[in-house]
Formats: structure tokens, C-alpha cells, sequence
């Protein structure tokens, strides 16, 4: 898997996630062992299906031949369980495409914004215009806050739903030009899978989520082959840094929600091969300038 430098990156998270007390060993190596598993099964040889099977790990969509004689675990939320509302004051935000509003939105309070003139996009590029951006982030909060739909999910089945602090993304918005607002918050939270022209908006949910869903820190298996994750903050150890980084299980999570439109993404920045290449290095770099070799070799004292 190493010779992929998705891998390397996984890699990477693996040797930071154990090392700053994210995760423990036994993770890595049952995770490793399943995928191992989950290879011989599908027949997977090379380095890239191997960093892709890191989704099925997540998702625990496995092929019912794999659960005899043992049951594959569930390797979501895995990372520490002890966070609560401290330091999450002012609420969570998740970055999602626009046109999943029209899903998650309950019918209801969907009808009442498309009275008002408001259509979210009905795919990822479709169009939004540039006032109607304007108009809806100008419009008081309380005309933006909706319900969820109780018959929806947020992700892809069995996935998880990715948060950050809602101050640090208005933050990192607050002196950008509107058309900046998307390609701002798809670069400040390494969603390099948001590619140019799709439309994206914010969720704002208050802190309280917390006292009614699963929450943890993420792991390199709730990324999995995502390239742009990073186990650890800047400055100070993982484990002493509790407000950051969370992912949520919203399964029984019932709340209104704040909506705010962003716009199109402007630029595909991150995509290029290239750019993989360059961020592995940098996740090396700042694990004391590791080559893949000694990242195979602190893996397997793991394994």
C-alpha cells in the first residue's frame, strides 16, 4: 500500500494517530489485518484498491463470505470517545455540496423557502447565481434556520459526517469576497474532492448536538482514502488538544440547522497528482522526516 502515495499518507496518519494517543496499536493492527482479509477476498493486488478498500473498511460493507467464522468489526468512531461541548461554544459547521439541501431540508420547511424564491441546485455544478448567494447571507439567521428531514441521512451509508468549530469557518471567511467564500472553505478544510464549479453551503448546528449523538475524533479509517487528512493539529499534542477535530454520527439526531450558501468552487487547487505528492511529503516532513521505508518499518512495529 505504501508504493501508492495515498497510502503513504495513510501511512502517515496511522504513525500520528498512535503516537499522539489518538488511537491505540490493536486499532491499526485489526484494521490492517481486516483490509488484509477484505483483499484476498475481492482479489485486490495493487497499491490503489488496496487504499480504496479502506472505504469498504469504514462502511463495513463487506461481502457476507468475510463474516465466517468472525464478524468484521465496526471501525467507525474509533478514535477517542471523551468529547463534549467544552471549547465547541458558538457552535459546529459541516461543509457540504448545495444541491444535498433538497434532501436533508424536511419537506415542509423546503416548501416555505422555495415560496420565498429559493431552489437549491438538484445536482453538485448546478447553477445558483451569484445574487441569490448575496440576498440569502444578508437575510437574518432566523429565516435560515430549517429542519431536518427525519427520513433522510447525511453521507453515504454507514459513513460519518464530518464537523468543525463554526468560528474558525467564519473566521477564515470573514475578509473574503463573496465568489472567495467556496474556494476559501474547500481549501481551509482540505475537501479536495469539491472540485470546480460545485456549489456548496454550510450547516451551523449549536454545540448541544453532542449530548445526543456519537461523536469522536477522526481517524485514519473515518478518512479513509481521503488525501487530504491530517491525524494531528498544528502545535501540541493530539491528545491535549480536545476541542480539536470531530466527526458525528447524526443517526438519532433530530435539530434545526442554519444554512448558509457559499457558491461555486473556483479552482480545483489539490487535485493534480502532483499536489498528493507534495502533502505526503509535508506529513513526512513533520513526523521528523520519515521516508517510506521508515514508515514501513514503523507501521510494521505496530503490526
Amino acid at each position: 500500500m505504501l508504493r501508492h502515495v495515498g497510502g503513504q499518507i495513510v501511512g502517515c496518519n496511522v504513525v500520528a494517530g498512535v503516537e499522539n494517543g489518538l488511537i491505540e496499536p490493536h486499532l491499526a493492527r485489526d484494521a490492517f489485518a481486516w483490509l488484509g482479509r477484505l483483499a484476498a477476498n475481492r482479489g485486490y493486488r495493487d497499491p490503489t484498491s488496496l487504499v480504496e478498500a479502506l472505504r469498504v473498511l469504514r462502511s463495513g460493507d463487506f461481502h457476507p463470505s468475510m463474516s465466517d467464522p468472525r464478524r468484521p468489526p465496526d471501525f467507525r468512531l474509533r478514535g477517542e470517545q471523551d468529547l463534549n461541548a467544552r471549547g465547541l461554544r458558538g457552535g459546529l459547521s459541516s461543509i457540504i455540496p448545495a444541491f444535498l439541501l433538497n434532501d436533508l431540508i424536511l419537506s415542509d420547511d423546503l416548501d416555505t423557502l422555495r415560496g420565498e424564491g429559493l431552489f437549491f441546485p438538484f445536482s453538485a455544478t448546478g447553477p445558483l447565481s451569484s445574487t441569490t448567494v448575496e440576498e440569502w447571507r444578508r437575510r437574518p439567521a432566523a429565516e435560515r434556520r430549517v429542519r431536518l428531514d427525519p427520513n433522510q441521512t447525511m453521507g453515504r451509508h454507514r459513513s460519518v459526517v464530518w464537523f468543525t468549530r463554526r468560528q474558525d469557518i467564519e473566521a477564515s471567511l470573514a475578509s473574503k469576497a463573496s465568489h472567495e467564500r467556496a474556494q476559501r472553505a474547500r481549501d481551509c478544510l482540505g475537501l479536495v474532492h469539491h472540485e470546480h464549479d460545485v456549489v456548496l453551503a454550510a450547516m451551523h448546528f449549536p454545540d448541544e448536538v453532542f449530548r445526543r449523538s456519537t461523536s469522536a475524533r477522526p481517524t485514519f479509517l473515518d478518512a479513509a482514502d481521503h488525501r487530504r487528512f491530517r491525524a494531528w493539529p498544528d502545535g501540541g499534542r493530539s491528545r491535549s488538544n480536545r476541542q480539536w477535530g470531530c466527526t458525528v454520527d447524526l443517526e438519532a439526531l433530530a435539530e434545526r440547522f442554519e444554512f448558509e450558501l457559499l457558491g461555486p468552487v473556483t479552482d480545483s487547487t489539490g487535485t493534480d497528482p502532483a499536489d498528493d505528492v507534495a502533502f505526503s511529503g509535508r506529513l513526512q516532513s513533520q513526523l521528523g522526516g520519515l521516508s517510506v521505508d521508515d514508515l514501513r518499518i514503523r507501521l510494521t512495529s505496530y503490526l
